[in-house]
């Protein structure tokens, strides 16, 4: 890898495969992190993977400070919630924060990409809090506030059971509950 002011660094292919499949090709550019200028066979010596991390880091802290949504894979279910994957940094999604009703079965969501919010971030500690009830309450609240938009008296709507007591059903409108007696 060509690094300018004619230095050269290498890598291991293997940083670059996804599976047996080569990602890159000769001319690409590719963001890599310099260790060390030169090494002892006079090559700069440089880290796809730390580069990558920073870029995560650095994405991770701008969601928080903007309060932006990022996606996030889950990769286990540990005691307390889940632990989840950001662009190659770990991070914990607590029980609480996976849904707006608890969750039974937490291991239903391994392996899934989810919409999160970070709560909190500490670099120095490597400690990521984040929450998906929070998106899942603001696109609640969107759907009630339309649904309030273009509700009025005398129309007909759809709209889905929820539960059946002995004195109605409640039904929901679209992120608002009705009682039909």
């Amino acid at each position: 890898i060509d690094v300018g002011y004619k230095w050269e660094g290498i890598r291991a292919i293997s940083e670059f495969k996804d599976g047996e499949q080569i990602r890159i090709n000769p001319g690409d550019e590719v963001d890599v992190y310099v260790k060390q200028l030169e090494n002892s066979e006079g090559y700069v010596e440089l880290s796809r993977a730390d580069a990558v991390r920073m870029q995560s880091w650095e994405q991770i802290e701008q969601a928080y400070k903007q309060g932006t949504n990022i996606i996030a894979r889950v990769t286990d279910r540990i005691k307390g919630g889940l632990r989840v994957d950001v662009g190659g940094i770990q991070a914990f999604l607590p029980g609480s924060q996976v849904d707006v009703r608890p969750v039974r079965n937490l291991d239903s969501f391994r392996n899934k990409e989810i919409e999160v919010r970070v709560l909190k971030v500490n670099k120095k500690r490597g400690n990521i809090v984040l929450s998906r009830k929070i998106v899942l309450e603001e696109m609640i609240n969107g759907k009630k506030s339309e649904t309030l938009k273009n509700l009025e008296e005398g129309i007909i709507v759809e709209g889905q059971v929820k539960n059946i007591t002995e004195y109605g059903a409640y039904i929901d409108l679209g992120g608002l509950d009705g009682l039909l007696h």
